[in-house]
C-alpha cells in the first residue's frame, strides 16, 4: 500500500469501519492515535473486539481478517492493530487504559 494510500485510509478510519459487518461482536473500540487524530507513519487502527465468553477468540480474530481483505483490500489488513477480548475483561490492564480514550463505534 502507496504511502498517501495508507495515511487517507487512517484518516477515513470511519468509513472503513462501515463497510465491515460489525454485527457479529458485542462491542467494538477504536483507541490510538486514529481517533486523536495524532496519525504518523507508523500509525494504524487499533481495535478491541469485545465478544461472549465462549466464543473462540481466534475464530473471531480470523473473521474480522478475512473480511477486511475481503471488502477493504489485503493489504489493508497490515493496518489494523486488533484485540479480541471477553466482556468481563474491559476492566482489566491494559484494556482498562486502551478504553480509556477509546471511541465506542458498535
Amino acid at each position: 500500500m502507496e504511502p498517501i494510500e495508507k495515511i487517507k485510509l487512517l484518516r477515513n478510519w470511519r468509513e472503513a469501519l462501515r463497510k465491515l459487518n460489525l454485527e457479529r461482536f458485542e462491542e467494538v473500540y477504536v483507541f490510538g492515535s486514529v481517533v486523536s487524530d495524532k496519525i504518523t507513519g507508523a500509525s494504524d487502527i487499533d481495535l478491541i473486539l469485545v465478544i461472549k465468553r465462549g466464543e473462540d477468540r481466534n475464530k473471531a480474530l480470523i473473521g474480522f481478517f478475512d473480511e477486511v481483505e475481503s471488502k477493504l483490500g489485503e493489504k489493508a489488513s497490515y493496518l489494523f492493530d486488533v484485540k479480541v477480548i471477553y466482556e468481563d475483561e474491559k476492566e482489566l490492564p491494559p484494556y482498562k487504559f486502551f478504553l480509556r480514550d477509546a471511541v465506542r463505534v458498535k
